[in-house]
């Protein structure tokens, strides 16, 4: 005999078997000689509890009929005035049905035994969802306690269905565990022998042979609360697909549950929690198990077949385990292309417990092994020694916010002690035009501050070439100076993916935020060329040449360099050199320093030494100010960057329109391909839910408006039923879901990566100490001065 729970974890098999052995010898001979009910016999009293027979149609539609009925008023509780009498005697009317279904609903469970000793069924699924359907309309949970095959290898031919209190519960330990564990319920078991047993005979059918409906514990009798069965609780097929749709646009569970309430005109009759719809999601976003790679590369080839130059390459260890997955769109590839100057390296995301660094061989391999000009990642050893090798001449920096971090929360404190040090060391590191003016700066400030003694400084200073900005004033590396690499996408990443998530799951979650990426990118072109700004800033002609010029967005940033230029004045210093002074104390991201420019107006030669043009390819406040002081009309040629203008706009969107088809005629959803057409089958099951449950909701008043919408009910079933009918043989020749027509490609078989075992003691498990276990929650306070005013992001001593 072998014991397993469906639902619900199952009880020591040694007692719970004894207990459903005892129970056929001391009930089950009971139960095998009841009387048959004929076919033909009118509906009795708890027929309607139970689903249909498979050997009794006729009379199983009846008592579902008139189970339905039963249940109809006392189910929802709500009554509507009747169009035919007045409010005094609908209320009678309605409070006699309440009072009869009660009665009617006691009685049942008292005289099913009739009914269910007559049930056979072509599955044992089936019995074990007809005993579900009436464990509901009592108030109890069922579960699986045992089965029994005819020989090791053959085939089931006895089930046994059980209250979900059967058995008794474990004894807990005298010793209470240190560490606090969470706050769990469980279900308290009082060896309750309620149970259904079916044995399937020689005729191939399962035929009940035991059924016992007496509990020894109190049943949920409200209906509002059956839901919340252990057994009651699950999602229809349909609305699944509905929930996955959700999820796939980052739906969270909440939002779900309130969609779902308008499905069915209120949140109480939804027949799952918010906790079914978590659970869910989380299996979702984890993908099938020990397939995740499998998965991933058979829908690359699906993604090659669509688009030829779509590259994707794996690294395998000596068990076939991934080790290093990279892939790259057709559209990526020529827009690297085209603008292969500046790239970042993300090293930080951690996948199922698995670390999966881009190797930049593999993206060599991919662009045709043509390096980037410059590079910046986090700060990540392996990656430095890779980087070096692979791309020997491209320049490599360090992500400044990522260094910094390390050492804030330590720092904190001893900054705290040293009013004034963080601000100066942050106009150090933020401001210095050269390497040796930061060098100096810093070696003064922190001999001002008498901080010669602390290492953490110490480690900042010998790390500074590798992310401070004064090393890298000349190198490409566009408005990523000041602030971390990629915060933004990294913000925008973290909306869309998690650490638990799939590698498919990933990969697609990515291609949405590509794909987003491209919209906005032709939002923008077209803002860019069909639209002008309200207003210019001034009335010059390089503003008026930069606004045709440059995309909408960067020409906003040269805007703003304009309009800090009127912060300067200009002193001529010899020939060709000014010097630019501050007309007020400070100037957003150039602090209160003054800044030297050489301008040759005749020779179209401008230079600053805050280099913001090699930097971020646009001119600088202090060069345009030199400009607008000389009434220069146009901007020369060599100080517009192409990657800026609106045709390297139209460039990129037609590199995307080429590999994805989005120039193409859009297609109405209903009219696309399968995946669409299964969507707007699952939108259109949630509408017609809505509007059914309103139905419901006005015609559970009293028999005559049941009976009307019954009557509707029994022709839209006939009519879909003929219409099934005749579109049978067209349903049979739909295209597949891939619409190929092909056999799909077998991928290559690998395996899934090792899971890595996280750093440090698991939380569950971490041992604390006695004063830490009754330690009560303090007031927040900020992690570097330790104040309760603000939070360490707010802080005056935050470096960075």
């Amino acid at each position: 005999m072998v014991l397993f729970d469906l639902n619900e974890a199952a009880q020591d098999e040694d007692s719970e078997a004894a207990q459903v052995e005892q129970v056929e010898a001391t009930v089950g001979v009971g139960w095998l000689h009841q009387p048959v009910v004929p076919e033909n016999e009118e509906h009795v009293q708890g027929q309607g509890l139970l689903c249909e027979a498979a050997n009794s149609a006729g009379s199983s539609m009846a008592a579902n009929s008139a189970g339905t009925t039963i249940h109809g008023t006392y189910a929802t509780g709500e009554t509507l005035a009747s169009e035919e009498s007045d409010e005094e005697i609908q209320s009678q009317e309605v409070q006699s049905q309440e009072v009869e279904s009660h009665e009617q609903e006691m009685q049942c469970s008292q005289t099913n035994t009739l009914t269910m000793t007559t049930r056979v069924y072509e599955k044992w699924e089936e019995a074990k969802k007809c005993y579900n359907k009436y464990a509901k309309k009592v108030g109890f949970s069922i579960k699986i306690g045992s089965s029994k095959k005819k020989d090791k290898e053959g085939e089931t031919d006895k089930v046994v269905l059980v209250c979900n209190r059967i058995g008794k519960n474990k004894e807990e330990k005298g010793d209470g565990p240190v560490v606090k564990q969470r706050k769990r319920n469980k279900t308290e078991k009082t060896g309750c022998t309620a149970r259904l047993i079916v044995n399937k005979r020689n005729d191939g059918k399962w035929h009940v042979t035991t059924f016992n409906e007496d509990h020894n514990h109190p049943l949920c009798g409200k209906f509002n609360l059956q839901k919340f069965l252990r057994s009651q609780r699950g999602i229809p097929d349909e609305e699944k697909r509905f929930v996955e749709i959700l999820h796939e646009a980052n739906i969270t569970a909440g939002r779900v549950m309130e969609i779902m309430a308008i499905a069915y005109d209120g949140r109480k009759t939804i027949p799952y929690g918010r906790k079914d719809v978590s659970n869910l999601k989380a299996k979702l976003s984890r993908g099938p198990k020990y397939e995740d790679m499998a998965t991933t590369i058979s829908f690359f080839e699906e993604l090659k077949k669509d688009d030829p130059n779509f590259y994707h390459k794996m690294d395998l260890d000596a068990k076939d385990r991934v080790r290093n997955l990279f892939w790259v769109d057709g559209a990526a590839r020529a827009a690297y292309k085209e603008f292969g100057d500046c790239i970042s390296f993300d090293t930080t995301y951690i996948q199922i417990g698995t670390r999966c660094p881009l190797l930049p061989s593999l993206f060599l391999d991919a662009m045709g092994g043509v390096p980037p000009k410059t590079i910046i990642t986090d700060q990540d050893q392996a990656m430095a020694v890779a980087i070096a090798a692979v791309f020997p001449k491209s320049v490599h920096r360090n992500c400044r916010w990522h260094i910094v971090s390390k050492v804030q929360a330590p720092l904190g404190g001893y900054l705290k002690s040293k009013p004034g040090l963080a601000n100066k060391l942050n106009e150090c590191m933020d401001y210095s035009v050269t390497p040796s003016e930061y060098e100096t700066r810093w070696v003064s400030i922190i001999r001002e501050h008498s901080a010669q003694s602390n290492k953490l400084l110490q480690h900042l200073y010998e790390l500074r070439k590798s992310f401070i900005p004064a090393y890298y004033m000349e190198d490409f590396f566009p408005f990523l100076q000041t602030t971390a690499r990629s915060e933004g996408f990294n913000a925008v990443l973290k909306r869309y993916v998690n650490p638990q998530m799939s590698i498919l799951n990933f990969v697609r979650q990515y291609m949405k935020i590509q794909e987003k990426i491209c919209c906005d990118e032709e939002e923008n072109e077209f803002t860019s060329g069909q639209k002008v700004p309200s207003e210019l800033f001034s009335g010059y002609p390089i503003e008026e040449q930069a606004c045709k010029f440059y995309t909408r967005k960067i020409y906003y940033k040269f805007q703003l360099e304009l309009k800090l230029s009127t912060s300067y004045k200009i002193t001529e210093v010899s020939g060709y050199t000014y010097t630019l002074t501050l007309i007020k104390t400070y100037v957003f991201g150039y602090d209160m320093r003054d800044y030297m420019v050489f301008a040759d107006v005749g020779a179209k030669i401008y230079a600053c030494e805050c280099s913001k043009m090699k930097r971020d390819g646009i001119l600088c406040c202090h060069i345009l100010k030199i400009m607008t002081q000389e009434y220069i009309e146009q901007i020369p040629a060599e100080y517009l960057l192409r990657r800026w203008s609106n045709e390297a706009g139209m460039i990129l969107t037609d590199l995307a329109q080429n590999q994805t088809n989005i120039g193409a005629e859009a297609t109405p959803l209903s009219e696309g391909v399968q995946g669409g057409k299964q969507t707007m089958k699952t939108i259109r099951y949630v509408d017609m839910c809505a509007e059914f449950a309103k139905i419901a909701k006005n015609a559970s008043t009293n028999e005559k408006t049941t009976g009307i919408v019954r009557k509707h009910m029994d022709d839209m079933k006939a009519e879909l039923q003929l219409f099934k009918e005749k579109n049978s043989k067209r349903q049979k020749t739909v295209a597949s879901h891939d619409g190929t027509g092909q056999p799909k490609e077998k991928s290559k078989k690998v395996k899934d990566p090792p899971a890595a075992k996280p750093k440090g003691r698991p939380i569950s498990t971490r041992r604390k100490p006695g004063c830490r276990l009754q330690e009560k929650k303090k007031k927040e306070k900020c992690g570097l001065c330790g104040s309760t005013e603000h939070t360490s992001d707010q802080c005056e001593n935050r470096l960075g």
